[in-house]
């Protein structure tokens, strides 16, 4: 009948609801009419079939918008286990690489690398993009996108460079600084 015999909510994320719906029904309390009645559809459906009823909803929780899988298993013939859990970073990096794939797909030959760093700063929402290769101890740029243009290409060392960095630790984020981080590359 939808009602809580026992609710754990996860430190890792903020949930509608605390320890206090142990012993009310699903109907009866802060989700959403539509989620309620979805939660109930898989519960009787998982009861119904014995099988595992996976769904995804999208709720918002905190005033913000977030995107849940929602797992409902049954336990024995009138119990139902239900795991609730966040998607939403997995499911924006999804949509980001789905975007980066669309806006790159007509690309071919020396135009690719162009639209790639453009696509990469649309999806990451940053204002430069550097596409490099390595030659020996300097990299080489194949595209330097920067707020909207591309830049004239040089080679520099990797030497004490932010490259150098994500080279030694396989990814690097200076977030500020940067110039100040690396004083050799002024420009």
């Amino acid at each position: 009948d939808g009602t809580y015999l026992d609710f754990r909510p996860p430190v890792s994320m903020e949930v509608i609801g605390d320890q206090s719906l142990v012993g009310q029904k699903i109907t009866e309390h802060d989700l959403p009419a539509d989620i309620a009645q979805a939660r109930m559809v898989a519960i009787h459906q998982a009861l119904d079939t014995g099988e595992l009823q996976v769904s995804e909803q999208a709720i918002e929780v905190v005033g913000q918008q977030r995107i849940e899988e929602v797992r409902v298993t049954p336990c024995g013939t009138d119990e139902a286990l239900v795991v609730v859990r966040d998607i939403t970073d997995r499911k924006r990096t999804e949509k980001a690489f789905q975007s980066l794939l669309e806006g790159t797909a007509a690309a071919t030959g020396q135009d690719f690398f162009p639209v790639l760093a453009t696509q990469i700063a649309q999806v990451l929402q940053v204002p430069q993009v550097l596409l490099t290769q390595q030659r020996g101890d300097h990299l080489a740029p194949i595209v330097f996108y920067d707020h909207g243009t591309f830049l004239e290409n040089r080679d520099f060392p990797i030497d004490n460079s932010p490259c150098e960095q994500a080279l030694i630790h396989g990814l690097y984020h200076c977030e500020h600084d940067v110039q100040a981080v690396f004083p050799q590359y002024q420009d």
